[in-house]
């Protein structure tokens, strides 16, 4: 299962931890794809660049 729209308003963090995940209304079937959506969203330039290059992303993915 995977959270369709895990984007920072959906993310609730406390101090440096994530303490919980709102609106899951949308929880449906698993596509690889959208923990990409939750990267590009919730991570800063440098580790997000790390973690396409980890994964051997291109531009299109």
């Amino acid at each position: 299962m995977s959270h369709g729209d895990l984007i920072p308003g959906n993310v609730l963090v406390t101090g440096d931890r994530l303490s919980g995940v709102l609106d899951t209304g949308g929880f449906g079937p698993a596509d690889p794809a959208l923990d990409l959506v939750s990267a590009w969203h919730l991570l800063q330039p440098g580790p997000r660049e790390v973690l396409r290059r980890t994964l051997v992303c291109d531009d299109l993915e």
